[in-house]
């Protein structure tokens, strides 16, 4: 018994049939564009912030020898690191992610 040429083993998958699918690369630029310009001012006031806080924490450590300013300092730093992820993340956009 012998088989006909053109019966191979059927492909399971859908794909199969369906035609090739371009996969250029993604780009992002437009949305980083589209973000509003308070956005730019508040993420450098809270860069700003996050310097200022470094700085207190170590003028109070070495000059003025005063330990809870200088975990003052660090809290205030560590404080706008938190607010500076979120708002990069979450905020700022004309236009939901989720």
């Amino acid at each position: 018994m012998t088989l006909p040429q053109d019966s191979g083993p059927a492909d399971p998958r859908p794909e199969a049939d369906a035609a090739p699918v371009d996969l250029a690369p993604v780009d992002l630029a437009p949305e980083l564009l589209q973000r509003e310009p308070l956005h730019f001012i508040v993420v450098l006031l809270l860069l700003a912030d996050i310097v200022f806080g470094l700085g207190l924490a170590v003028f109070a450590e070495k000059v003025l020898t005063f330990r809870p300013m200088a975990i003052m300092g660090c809290g205030l730093a560590a404080l706008g690191v938190g607010v500076l992820g979120y708002f990069v993340l979450f905020g700022g956009g004309k236009r939901s992610r989720w």
